[in-house]
């Protein structure tokens, strides 16, 4: 999602962390240190899972084994916010903003438990001539850091996989 990358890198910069260790993958996992600690689980098996910390701001990107012929994508984001200087609420809307500004339709945002853990999400939605792709955004609240991930996909493959994306937010840790 190159067009989002662009935007969303402008509206977020924040205080610039320290130098930190790149993220290392290792089977159905991954610990990054940037912009802070977070790892993330994935079903063995079931998801390839690779460090994107050479692009602005990404962590991770998981793609699903092919399933009846459907694949989804996940991209977990991070940015530093030393003294929390952008509130989960103010940061989730400037998420929102950032989708539909590209088009999207976008849902409210509403808070829900992960892990149990305070999460905000919002539906997104894509549609073009060549069909319509759904998604979601989980926005995840550390000391110092946000951290988002976003799920797309085919609609017949939202569903597919949706609650799959939902297991690993809640075995995030951060």
């Amino acid at each position: 999602m190159h067009f989002l990358r662009v935007h969303l890198a402008a509206l977020f910069i924040l205080a610039t962390s320290s130098p930190t260790m790149a993220a290392e993958a290792s089977g159905d996992s991954l610990v990054s240190e940037q912009p802070a600690h977070i790892e993330i689980t994935v079903p063995n098996e079931q998801w390839e899972i690779r460090s994107a910390e050479d692009r602005a701001y990404q962590i991770a990107e998981m793609t699903s084994r092919p399933v009846e012929g459907l694949t989804a994508t996940v991209t977990f984001w991070g940015v530093a916010n030393p003294g929390a200087k952008v509130s989960p609420d103010q940061m989730i809307e400037n998420l929102r903003k950032a989708f539909s500004d590209q088009g999207m339709e976008v849902g409210e945002h509403e808070p829900r438990k992960y892990g149990g853990k305070r999460v905000l999400t919002f539906q997104a939605q894509w549609t073009t001539d060549r069909g319509s792709t759904r998604g979601v955004v989980y926005l995840m609240t550390a000391k110092d850091s946000l951290f988002w991930a976003q799920f797309f996909a085919t609609d017949a493959a939202y569903d597919r996989f949706r609650p799959t994306v939902d297991e690993i937010v809640a075995k995030t840790r951060y």
